[in-house]
């Protein structure tokens, strides 16, 4: 029977696979040079089994929401399942967002405790101090982490001409997380970027978290008949062999553009081998600078490259 939730997966996963590595990390900085960090599943089940004790002791959290202010590291799967094994939902809170957005998102959801990364507990209070009060509920050393109870907070007003105020916004957040967690089904909670209005909290269940491939290669090549589709490789590789070559790069696809970018293209070999030989769909390479995100050239692989078994 599949996992219904990411905690049961990756419990599923170390029940069989006790001693593989279940996480690498690579802060990706040269003054950090050296071997990546890694934990194996069993250690990973083991971490984050003590730190969901640790927070049902401290904040009895079932069915709630805890905050998560971190950073990237090697224990953020830890931080992420010990949480969801409470079973709680979490919050990411990005260090790096405005803190009125901050301090917004967890008004609205009525959040009540947060896990801090300890090397940015300093920031968090220099950043959040004038919209929120709180006292530490206990220093966890060996999770790099620090748990701390909001005890107030009181949030800008919005600006004119919105609809709601703070306190109604953030009746409506609790109101829609104690619906959820009356269930028991919330995994975790976003929220839009407020850029056009007082953020918007998404709660997120398990059920809503779908990877089915297949059905979504059906949904766009027989059902709507998409005739250009602009993807990663990543994506297109996840449809599997047998539906690239039957139906995505099919003889009788209707498909008549494939635009591969984000990513390295893969090389004529492997493009050859997901596509039918009868298939007439164009595949261009495109590129474009990530940061203002547009295509700035694309080049169309000629159909000798991908004919051809001696490339």
């Amino acid at each position: 029977m599949a996992a219904r939730t990411l905690q049961a997966a990756v419990s599923a996963a170390a029940s069989l696979h006790a001693d593989r590595t279940a996480v690498v990390f690579d802060s990706g900085s040269s003054a950090h040079a050296g071997p990546s960090a890694s934990l194996l599943y069993r250690e990973l089940v083991q971490l984050s089994g003590e730190l969901s004790a640790v927070f049902l002791r401290r904040c009895a959290p079932i069915h709630s929401v805890i905050g998560l202010y971190c950073s990237d590291d090697l224990l953020v799967p830890v931080w992420i399942l010990g949480i969801l094994q409470c079973p709680a939902a979490y919050m990411p809170l990005d260090p790096e967002a405005p803190a009125l957005l901050s301090a917004q998102v967890m008004s609205q959801c009525g959040l009540k405790y947060c896990a801090v990364e300890t090397r940015l507990m300093q920031q968090f209070q220099a950043t959040l101090s004038r919209y929120l009060t709180f006292e530490v509920c206990a220093t966890l050393p060996k999770f790099k982490l620090t748990l701390i109870h909001i005890q107030k907070l009181s949030c800008a007003k919005p600006e004119p001409g919105t609809k709601q105020d703070g306190h109604q916004e953030a009746g409506c957040g609790a109101s829609l997380l104690e619906s959820g967690a009356a269930h028991g089904e919330l995994a975790y909670v976003l929220h839009t970027s407020g850029t056009t209005g007082p953020p918007k909290m998404l709660l997120i269940v398990p059920s809503l978290i779908k990877k089915m491939p297949r059905r979504l290669a059906g949904l766009l090549f027989k059902e709507h008949k998409v005739t250009v589709l602009q993807v990663t490789p990543t994506l297109l590789l996840s449809f599997g062999h047998h539906t690239l070559k039957e139906e995505v790069l099919s003889p009788s696809s209707s498909l008549r553009v494939l635009a591969l970018g984000g990513e390295a293209c893969p090389p004529p070999a492997l493009l050859r081998s997901w596509k039918h030989e009868e298939n007439k769909t164009c595949i261009f390479n495109l590129y474009g600078i990530t940061e203002v995100s547009c295509w700035a050239c694309c080049y169309k692989i000629p159909e000798t490259l991908l004919r051809s078994s001696d490339l």
